[in-house]
């Protein structure tokens, strides 16, 4: 039996040769310390995703230690009924993604592309030929921060309270079955979130306090929504953004040909997001007793469908080590699939076009210092924490 490892750092660094083996050894694999299924397997993964009456995405059902712990922290934090939007399933998820359908449509971030490329171009003003810049720090994690800051209409004056009640209350979530100053924190972090909510006329939370004014939602499920849409587009797309970066270091050639074609950067996008995808793994589980590939997954068991893996098969992409920005898009799994299909998934990409779009035709060569890249990362995201590039002119 193998073992799955994920947060080593030489699994950080480079996952990719130990998810080759497993895909061809033990492609269902079970986890004894994450005590689930870890897929590695396009069609897997992808079946999984898809597949909403065997398999959920409530940790609370899980049948060890995480449901223990998910329902337990949920009976004590702050807003702790309110449904979080990827952990819920059928009619509770669909009312959810229908509160926000409006504000994620494909053209409602098209829209923002003139203010996303001004952005960008205002954070990398100062970028010198010659001089090493972490793009992470300048670029990567302010962009996808003020982006989705100003597309839920926070205005800049209240952004240190709503992060403050972000963290507070998804710490509340995550750990108040074993930290009561979690809890009491989590308390206070709500109505502090709920404050700012009601002061904000514009974007996101505009539409969704509005819907609270109308009956249509509670508040505590507004408040809830807000916190899953800071949480789940923000280090996601900034690890996107920067693993882009570094994957066009390591690529010259493919930096040249959006220099030269700038129609390519749609597709480079999309293989940016399959080559070294910012969603690691993702977690779904077993409503009654499943198969997988022939493996028996036994009702209550975690299955953790790893993109990383999955956007690499060789059955789903032809010669999936080569960095190829004309390959034909639509099938990497970066924004999950199914039900669950990213919401963000059009302002995401409008952010990693424009920043690609804008450096490439002010710098004509992207290159990596040495030691320039260091991973980081959770059991569900990967990208770089520092990446230092060096650009010319």
């Amino acid at each position: 039996m193998g073992r799955f490892h994920p947060l080593q750092p030489a699994y950080l660094s480079n996952p990719y040769p130990y998810l080759a083996r497993l895909r061809c050894t033990e492609p269902v694999l079970y986890s004894p310390d994450l005590q689930g299924y870890v897929l590695t397997r396009y069609g897997d993964c992808a079946e999984v995703l898809r597949d909403d009456v065997h398999f959920s995405s409530d940790p609370a059902l899980e049948s060890g230690g995480m449901g223990v712990s998910a329902r337990a922290a949920r009976e004590r934090a702050a807003l702790g009924s309110a449904p979080i939007l990827a952990n819920s399933d059928g009619a509770v998820h669909i009312e959810q993604r229908a509160l926000l359908a409006n504000a994620f449509r494909a053209r409602a971030a098209l829209d923002r592309r003139a203010a996303v490329e001004e952005l960008v171009g205002t954070l990398v003003a100062d970028i010198a030929p010659g001089k090493p810049v972490d793009f992470m720090g300048e670029l990567a994690e302010p962009l996808s921060l003020v982006t989705l800051l100003d597309f839920l209409g926070i205005a800049p004056e209240a952004r240190e309270a709503f992060r403050r009640g972000v963290v507070g209350v998804m710490r509340g979530r995550l750990e108040g079955d074993r930290d009561a100053h979690a809890i009491d924190d989590s308390y206070r972090a709500a109505s502090e979130l709920q404050d700012v909510a009601a002061s904000c006329v514009a974007g996101v939370v505009k539409n969704l306090t509005a819907c609270v004014a109308a009956h249509e939602v509670r508040q505590d499920e507004m408040l809830m929504l807000l916190v899953h849409i800071a949480t789940a587009g923000n280090a996601a797309t900034a690890f996107a953004i920067g693993s882009a970066f570094h994957s066009f270091a390591l690529n010259p050639e493919a930096w040249d040909r959006i220099r030269a074609d700038p129609s390519l950067l749609p597709s480079a996008v999309e293989e940016c997001l399959r080559f070294d995808s910012p969603t690691h793994l993702t977690t779904r589980f077993a409503l009654e007793d499943a198969a997988v590939a022939g493996r028996h997954i036994p009702a209550g068991r975690a299955v953790y469908a790893v993109i990383s893996s999955a956007n690499r098969d060789p059955e789903a992409f032809p010669d999936p080590e080569r960095f190829d920005i004309e390959r034909k898009p639509g099938r990497q799994l970066a924004f999950g699939g199914g039900p669950h299909f990213c919401l963000g998934a059009s302002l995401a990409r409008l952010e990693m076009e424009a920043a690609l779009g804008v450096l490439s035709q002010k710098f004509a060569r992207l290159e990596l210092a040495t030691g320039g890249f260091e991973a980081a990362g959770t059991l569900f995201l990967r990208g770089p924490r520092r990446l230092v590039l060096t650009v010319r002119a």
